[in-house]
This record gives C-alpha cells, structure tokens and sequence, in this order.
C-alpha cells in the first residue's frame, strides 16, 4: 500500500517550519505542502480528490486571529464523508 502525506499550510511561515522539519526525515515524513488558510477558507474538492485513498493529511496553522466566522466542519468540502471529520 503506498500512503502519500500532505501538510495543508497557513502560510510562509508554516510552509518554512515543516520545510525545516523535513531536512531531518526522523522528524516529519516526507511529504507535499500547500498553502492554503484553512482557518479562513473551505478545502476546495479538488485537493481533496487529489489526496486519494489512504492518504495522511496534517493542517498547519496558527491562532494569531482571535476570532474566526469557519467553524471546524465547514473547513471540508461537501464530499467528505461526517465519519471522516471525527478522525
């Protein structure tokens, strides 16, 4: 089974750390990143149809914004299955 790693990132800062943290391969598995706010912005379906079956997927982002209208569902697209938010 061949499992692909995605790193959904905030922004620069965020694509830097993983960046740095995929020099060490002990420390982060090998991966994609993109930039994409999740905070502020729905996964568009494309991605996720590009993620495909038995893919792992790890957002980065940070809490500078205190408040945000994105509740935690609404940061997937329509297609994702409610059993695969729950982790």
């Amino acid at each position: 089974m061949n499992n692909k790693c995605f790193y959904l990132v905030e922004g620069a800062c965020e694509r830097q750390l993983i960046n740095a943290l995929k020099a060490e391969p002990s420390r982060l598995i090998p991966g994609s990143i993109i930039v994409h706010n999740v905070v502020q912005k729905t996964i568009p379906k494309a991605y996720v149809a590009s993620f495909g079956r038995n893919s792992f997927v790890t957002m980065v982002f940070d809490t500078d914004i205190p408040q945000t209208d994105t509740d935690s569902k609404s940061l997937y697209s329509t297609n994702v299955p409610e059993s695969k938010l729950s982790g």
